[in-house]
Parts: structure tokens; C-alpha cells; sequence
């Protein structure tokens, strides 16, 4: 970790079947460091003038470098003397290392604080991941912070800090500017990582959808100023009928402004 700064270490362990050794670990990067607001930290201007700003705002130093070992879950076997070895069947194989970019350790990546695993009898990890900290989206931005609770049953990118789904993704933002500019949204099927602090690969693989996600927000009816036609449903409040006094039994939803700007194609059940 990044000694002087914070946060996210997270931490959990646990043994599989094999008496493997797995654990997860943070992106150990500051909230709403850089300029990120709640939303994505990926700050990788050059400039460095306290903990909260570059590198240290950027986690894609972190849990989208495939070379570094935070933000991931790690798997290994664990020798009598304390040094420990990789079993088959992680993300990066040793053998297949292209260039010294990748970490054998690590058995799946893409999270911000996983602070809970547990594994079942078939060594199937259940994994929950803190959200970042803005409590609604925002057009430019993104999506409001997002929890995740994950069963990994493979090796895979679960998309922090570019996705928290595979269709819902962060801004990538020009931190150059002032004030900061959008870009365009991560590309979650193709993540690339072309941030000057990533010491791993470039492209990475594509970001998995979580069982469970959920948001700061409690699902709520549409506001009457949203009710539209009975044959028009809304990815906010797709199958929900609209409050008693606000229109027909049968009415539903149109979209919410923001989804309209920005996320359109975005479901949201």
C-alpha cells in the first residue's frame, strides 16, 4: 500500500478444499481523491502536490493494473516456511507472462474494497465490494456509487474503476482541464488501461456482471411529472405501477432525466 495515504486495504482471508490461501485486497486509493467527486478515481495527471492527488487518485495503478497486486483477489499455496507458491488456475499463468506485465497471484480483479470472501465446499468464492461515495449519478460521470456482492467462480475483471457493470460504465474524465472534461464512457467489453501509472497490461479482459448490485437510492415510484402512457415502461421503474393519486393503475414510467441523457440503453430493473 501506499504508506501516507489511504484507503482501502480491505482484507479477508480464507482456505479452500486444497488449502489454498485466497485474499482480497483494496484499491488503496483516497475517496473523492483528484477531482473524482464519489465517482471513478482514475486521476493520472503528473502533478503531485498532497496524498489526495496523483498517483495515489488513480486506481488504475491499482485494481486495473494486471501487475500489481491491490484491488484483487489473490490465490496461493502457502508453504510450512512461509514462502508460498501459485496453484493452476488464476488469471495470469506464470508460464504465459507476457513481458514480466502480469501477477500470477492474482485470481480475479477489478474491485475497489472487498472487505468479505468466503468460499463454499466447491471453492466457489462469495465476495461483497464497497461502493464509492456519490449517492446519485450524474451526466459526465457516471453512475451513482454501486455495491457489489459477487460469486466468483472463475477468474475474471469485475471493471473498478472503469465499470461497475458490464453495461454501466464510468466517464473517462480529462483531468487537465479546468474545471475536469468528459470524454467518453469506459469501454467495458474492451477495457484498456492506458493510464501512465499502470504497470501491467493494456487491454484487459472484459468486465463481468456481479449477481448483485445495488445503490444508495431506494427503489421509489415515478413522480407524477414522469407518469407517461400505459404502453411506456423506464429502466428505473420497469414493472412497478405508479403511486395511488399520480395516474391510471395501469401507468407506468417514462425515463428519468438522466437516464434519457445518458444512459438510455442502460436496463435498470
Amino acid at each position: 500500500m501506499d504508506r501516507g495515504a489511504c484507503c482501502h486495504v480491505a482484507g479477508d482471508i480464507a482456505f479452500d478444499s486444497k488449502n489454498n490461501l485466497w485474499l482480497v485486497t483494496g484499491d488503496d486509493t483516497p475517496s473523492g481523491a483528484g477531482g473524482s467527486g464519489g465517482f471513478s478515481p482514475h486521476n493520472d495527471s503528473v502533478s503531485d502536490s498532497g496524498v489526495y492527488q496523483a498517483p495515489f487518485a488513480d486506481a488504475r495503478r491499482s485494481s486495473a493494473n494486471t501487475n500489481d497486486l491491490r484491488g484483487k483477489i489473490l490465490r496461493i499455496t502457502v508453504r510450512p516456511d512461509g514462502s508460498y507458491t501459485v496453484p493452476a488456475g488464476n488469471m495470469f499463468p506464470e508460464a504465459q507472462d507476457p513481458g514480466d506485465r502480469t501477477r500470477p497471484e492474482i485470481h480475479a480483479m477489478g474491485f475497489r474494497n472487498p472487505f468479505r470472501i468466503t468460499l463454499d465446499k466447491n471453492d466457489v468464492a462469495y465476495l461483497t465490494d464497497y461502493s464509492p461515495d456519490s449517492s446519485t449519478a450524474a451526466v459526465g460521470r457516471g453512475p451513482a456509487g454501486t455495491g457489489r456482492m459477487m460469486v466468483v467462480d472463475k477468474p475474471a475483471n469485475y471493471g473498478w474503476p472503469m465499470c461497475v457493470q458490464p453495461n454501466l460504465p464510468y466517464i473517462e474524465m480529462n483531468w487537465t482541464t479546468n474545471p475536469i472534461s468528459s470524454v467518453a464512457p469506459f469501454d467495458c467489453a474492451a477495457p484498456k488501461n492506458t493510464s501512465r501509472h499502470n504497470t501491467g497490461l493494456t487491454d484487459l479482459p472484459r468486465v463481468e456482471k456481479s449477481e448483485l448490485w445495488y445503490s444508495f437510492q431506494a427503489p421509489t415510484p415515478c413522480p407524477e411529472s414522469h407518469l407517461s402512457t400505459p404502453t411506456q415502461t423506464c429502466p428505473r421503474c420497469r414493472r412497478r405501477p405508479c403511486p395511488a393519486g399520480t395516474g391510471s393503475a395501469s401507468a407506468t414510467c417514462s425515463p428519468p432525466s438522466w437516464a434519457v441523457r445518458c444512459w438510455s440503453t442502460t436496463t435498470r430493473t
